[in-house]
């Protein structure tokens, strides 16, 4: 291995100088601002702006460490949470909101009184404190190894394994929605059913392989370089995996996950940062998210009465659209309304979700009372709702364990992301780890359930698509 190459990508000064310029804004400035703001500040309120300062600061240290770079797993999903949040609310994305004082994180869960609603957001945001504290202890405290055995691996696949692939995924995703009623029915099921989830209960397996389908054009790319884009039958295979992630799963940022995967790539081919290319598809990715959340909601909201004609391709109304629905999102204030129905209303679930995501491998069939995620606890018993609503891992570990799971899952995570890390490190070159490095790193590694769940579920796919090019 040479040393002196990062396989990470050194990080440009000027993603360094807007990392800070991000921080000093809108972490440090607005939330000085809100205190300023404030008639007469808490004890409570001050620490809650300390406390908010702390972590946007250790959020962007490790931008700075020596050995780190753009695509260390302790940097890139935090780009493309940025990315995401910028992609979804532009408008509002860089609103700065100082003058009715420090804003408090509030619950459509049910009506908290003021003062209550500040000591929960106190214990939201040390929560969220520690759980990066522990992240970082587990990290940077830990050295786990894997050793891998690369005897019989081949450094790349024929043709005819890749055109084969293709006519399967192909006549997969044509019987998937052919077996639905086509795009259009399937689309309306999602209202229908009463959302997405409901109307993929029992699907659980397909709907993961059609999500992670495009992983085929992607090690295509990997092995053969951009020549690639020259075969038709790849370009057909890209095109269509891009587009069946969402028509699919409902899922817009599956959408942009294809692209920043290819953009990742591309970066460990080349060891280079495009420029040109990803600035517009950013602005495609702008009016994408609008435009399919407006697909989505035309069917949700009006109960699976799913009309194309209804679809607006006006840029700045899909603009607007997905503003609205990112706040009504942020507006649901899961962790809130998790800490504080439990443990006093609602006790905990001690492991209950995270059995279920160590045995997502068992039907519920075979066990019908089989534990659920934490997105499926916080819909039924937080929000009374039908549909999932994912926590953070920190209050999912909290409604697991309390306080103690906090500190012991975040460390967990750090350890993994060293051994990740330490991998990637040590086999850069293996075009098998490369792929599953990706995969981790743009699925936005994280002990939440709902992400290690679907990040196993998928993991077994793309095994099974590197042992048959025999890249593993």
């Amino acid at each position: 291995m040479n040393k002196k190459l990062n396989v990470f990508i050194e990080i440009p000064v000027l993603v360094k100088f807007l990392i800070v310029l991000y921080f000093v804004v809108f972490v440090l400035t607005e939330n000085l601002l809100q205190l300023a703001h404030e008639k007469e500040p808490s004890v409570a309120i001050i620490t809650i702006v300390i406390l908010n300062i702390l972590t946007g600061a250790l959020g962007i240290f490790p931008f700075f460490l020596r050995g780190f770079g753009l695509l260390h797993l302790l940097i890139f999903p935090d780009l493309i949470g940025l990315f995401k949040g910028f992609a979804k609310n532009p408008v509002g994305f860089f609103e700065l909101s100082y003058e009715n004082g420090v804003i408090l994180n509030t619950t459509s869960a049910g009506y908290i009184p003021p003062y209550s609603l500040i000591d929960l957001n106190l214990q939201s945001t040390f929560l969220t404190f520690i759980w990066i504290i522990f992240v970082y202890v587990g990290y940077f405290y830990s050295n786990p190894q894997l050793s891998l055995q690369l005897k019989g691996i081949a450094k790349t696949a024929s043709q005819k394994r890749f055109y084969l692939l293709s006519l399967v995924a192909v006549i997969v995703i044509m019987v998937f929605f052919y077996s639905v009623g086509g795009v259009t029915s399937w689309i309306s099921t999602w209202g229908l059913a009463g959302g997405r989830d409901k109307a993929a209960e029992g699907l659980g397996p397909i709907m993961r392989l059609l999500k992670v389908a495009y992983f085929i054009p992607l090690i295509w790319y990997l092995l053969k370089g951009t020549k690639v884009f020259r075969n038709p039958v790849f370009l057909l295979i890209l095109l269509l995996t891009i587009s069946v992630g969402f028509f699919s799963t409902g899922s817009r940022s599956s959408v942009i996950t294809v692209i920043l995967a290819f953009f990742v790539v591309y970066m460990i081919k080349t060891h280079k940062i495009p420029k040109v290319v990803p600035v517009i598809s950013f602005f495609v990715a702008v009016f994408l998210f609008g435009l399919l959340g407006q697909i989505r909601s035309e069917s949700t909201y009006n109960q699976g009465r799913f009309a194309w004609e209804n679809i607006e391709f006006d840029i700045k109304e899909n603009i607007e659209d997905a503003g609205q629905e990112a706040e009504a999102w942020a507006g649901l204030g899961t962790s809130i309304a998790i800490y504080d129905k439990v443990p006093d209303e609602i006790d905990y679930l001690y492991g209950k979700s995270y059995v279920a995501f160590i045995m997502f491998w068992i039907p519920r069939a075979i066990w019908s009372d089989k534990p659920h995620s934490a997105g499926y606890y916080t819909g039924r018993e937080i929000f009374n709702s039908g549909g999932g609503v994912p926590p953070p891992p920190n209050a999912e570990a909290f409604w697991n364990f309390g306080y103690l799971g906090v500190i012991i899952i975040a460390f967990v995570q750090g350890v993994l992301s060293k051994l990740i890390v330490n991998t990637f490190r040590q086999y850069y070159f293996v075009p098998g780890v490369v792929i599953f490095y990706v995969f981790i790193l743009i699925s936005g590694f994280s002990m939440s359930t709902l992400v290690l769940t679907a990040l196993l579920q998928s993991s077994i796919f793309i095994f099974l698509v590197l042992k048959y090019l025999r890249l593993i």
